[in-house]
């Protein structure tokens, strides 16, 4: 069966290098991903609170798109983290993340948990103890219970060392989520990540396929699958073989501009995926 492709988008002011190749509208949003092909929008936000979910949900059924995943990532530059040493500051993530579950359960989707992790301090990151861990395994595990009752599944993303300093390879990030123990906090694996932090990325995945249940597509350079070095056949080859079903979204920075960036992964994907058939 075909992998399901979804696109990273935001209604929100981003950098021109964030990794999100559609912005504007989530209409306009919507209609460029489902012109390109793309069978769901990954969609990053703040404040999900703001957000209709009712005319979210008309917006892709217009547009025959579903919503892969809400990534939370942004929550981390307005102050929210999931390790934070204060008490109040820290439950105040954890009810912000859980509003993105809340957003999530009405359009089906899952909720992506990443850099709003946080950072270890030097100490901890050196002897791999402290609390910190011990708060972040508190926190996803408030989530995750809080996404149970909402029947959203949660992904907890291995992130490179350059950007977050803890839970960087696969394998790492697996046993994490195995401390918590729950069938609804899954694997998520970033390409872009794993050409740092993996030594094998096809081995990576293989080891941790129980777990795997999201993918982004990024180049080495972070531009779309093809704009750098990563063997994206190789990867092919693993999904395929572990009968990987989850999307694999692509995590882009809008390099020459959106739509090009857009239209060449998932046209640089397809076109490895079919000559493997």
């Amino acid at each position: 069966m075909p992998f399901k492709y979804s696109i990273a988008a935001s209604p929100e002011h981003l950098t021109y290098a964030a990794p999100v190749p559609l912005r504007g509208s989530i209409n306009d949003c919507a209609s460029v991903a489902a012109r390109l092909g793309y069978s769901a929008l990954e969609l990053h936000l703040t404040d999900p609170a703001r957000y209709d979910a009712s005319a979210i949900k008309r917006t892709l059924e217009e547009n025959n798109l579903n919503l892969s995943a809400i990534a939370t990532g942004m929550e981390l530059s307005r102050g929210f983290c999931l390790i934070d040493s204060d008490n109040e500051k820290r439950q105040a993530a954890v009810s912000r993340i859980c509003e993105h579950v809340d957003l999530a359960s009405g359009l089906g989707s899952s909720v992506i948990i990443g850099c709003v992790r946080g950072n270890l301090s030097d100490t901890e990151r050196v002897t791999g103890t402290g609390e910190s861990l011990v708060r972040l395994q508190k926190s996803i595990t408030a989530v995750v219970e809080y996404a149970i009752e909402h029947g959203v599944l949660v992904m907890l993303e291995a992130i490179n060392y350059y950007v977050n300093n803890y839970l960087n390879t696969l394998a790492e990030t697996a046993a994490f989520i195995r401390s918590i123990g729950s069938s609804a906090l899954r694997l998520h694996a970033d390409t872009h990540h794993m050409n740092i932090s993996e030594i094998d990325l096809s081995a990576a995945l293989r080891e941790t396929a129980d777990l795997l249940g999201y993918i982004h597509y990024s180049d080495s350079n972070r531009l779309y699958p093809g704009g750098g070095n990563i063997d994206f056949s190789a990867i092919t080859k693993t999904l395929e073989d572990i009968d990987y079903c989850g999307y694999i979204s692509m995590e882009i920075t809008p390099f020459p501009d959106s739509e090009t960036a857009s239209h060449r992964a998932i046209e640089y994907a397809q076109l490895i995926e079919k000559s493997r058939n």
